[in-house]
């Protein structure tokens, strides 16, 4: 590991920034923060972009606490990331949506990492709408897109590559503007990133990992890294041929919940749906 190869990732870094404009003056972004490897890079490259380039930009941390046991531990981490940054950072608990996560899964027998999945993307976007932010940072990878493009194809669920973008915008006013600065960069070049530059981290998986789940991604991962060995810049070169793919789908535009008002494909959404279900189950 060399000093080069920092300087070369936030270069890199930052012209993917700018080739796609992720950050544009007086925006107010909020950077969803995991406590890993990735989230922590991405608000590490956009903090590191606007010092750089003096952009009247507000960068806002935005942590989700999913009440598990680990929570505690994970948003002390996140809160030492921040401070590390000079981040302002707005902490948010399910519980206080009356959400519990473990009991919906056990009671709907659904696996957990879908409900967090559902409850994630909704809070996500809401919780950013409502503090003004004009755009939302996640730190989803090269290899995250890969794999996604490789299932969504395999299962014939073509529309949804119309989402491998690395800016995601809707015409729906509830719907926040989606960026990805990690589009192109994938897992391992992010934990060399990390370790190189002694940033503290989570490096726990997630104590719900469904087994079956872990080894398939696991098996995903091997396998793409084992072509990227011999097959110069393949993420990078992959990544460009499904952004050209991605343009060629078109998603339904979300309407709005007739619950909650927020943004779904469906009459009523998949977060008031698992509300509901959890005040039938805690009155019973």
């Amino acid at each position: 590991m060399s000093v080069e190869f920092a300087r070369r990732f936030i270069k890199r870094g930052w012209k993917f920034i700018e080739k796609h404009k992720l950050l544009e003056e007086n925006d107010r972004i909020f950077i969803a923060m995991s406590g890993g490897k990735d989230s922590l890079t991405t608000a590490y490259l956009l903090k590191s972009y606007v010092d750089e380039k003096n952009l009247d930009c507000e960068l806002v941390a935005f942590h989700l606490n999913l009440n598990f046991e680990i929570s505690k531990e994970i948003e002390e981490i996140v809160k030492k990331q921040t401070d590390e940054f000079g981040l302002k950072l707005v902490k948010v608990n399910i519980k206080d949506y009356g959400i519990n996560l473990v009991e919906i899964s056990e009671k709907l027998r659904r696996s957990i990492c879908s409900v967090c999945g559902v409850v994630k993307r909704y809070l996500m976007n809401k919780v950013a709408r409502e503090n003004n932010a004009t755009k939302l940072a996640t730190g989803h990878n090269a290899d995250d897109f890969l794999i996604f493009f490789f299932k969504n194809v395999s299962s014939g669920n073509y529309d949804l590559i119309a989402k491998f973008k690395p800016v995601l915008k809707s015409d729906n006013v509830k719907m926040v503007t989606r960026i990805r600065p990690l589009f192109e960069v994938g897992g391992e070049e992010t934990k060399r990133f990390c370790d190189f530059m002694q940033f503290e981290y989570v490096k726990k998986p997630c104590p719900f990992f469904i087994k079956k789940i872990d080894v398939k991604r696991i098996e995903w991962e091997k396998e793409i890294n084992r072509i990227s060995q011999f097959e110069k810049n393949f993420k990078k070169k992959f990544m460009s041929a499904i952004l050209k793919f991605s343009d060629c789908f078109k998603l339904e535009e979300p309407k709005n919940c007739k619950l909650c008002g927020e943004p779904t494909n469906k009459e009523i959404c998949a977060f008031c749906r698992l509300k509901l279900f959890q005040n039938r189950i805690s009155k019973s």
